[in-house]
């Protein structure tokens, strides 16, 4: 997964986070630590999911605001939905 933040906010966080649907609702798997937004800032991480086989997904990206931020809010990106294929 690769999150772009603009203007550039080189050094903040950037979180991520994955849900699942099941059950008929929408599950948080997980909520990634903090990565540091690159020079270019972009913060990229890997998925692995195990037993994905045929399960809906939904990963999303969060600029978190620092102290030194004193334009911007903190927020989450738009869901980006996806089924697990063979």
């Amino acid at each position: 997964m690769t999150a772009t933040v603009t203007p550039n906010k080189a050094g903040q966080c950037q979180r991520f986070q994955v849900q699942q649907y099941y059950s008929g609702a929408w599950h948080t798997r997980t909520t990634s630590s903090c990565f540091a937004l690159a020079a270019n800032s972009i913060a990229k991480t890997q998925l692995s999911l195990t037993n994905a086989l045929n399960q809906k997904f939904r990963v999303r990206s969060e600029y978190e605001r620092s102290t030194k931020d004193n334009t911007n809010l903190s927020t989450w990106g738009g869901w980006l939905y996806f089924t697990v294929r063979a």
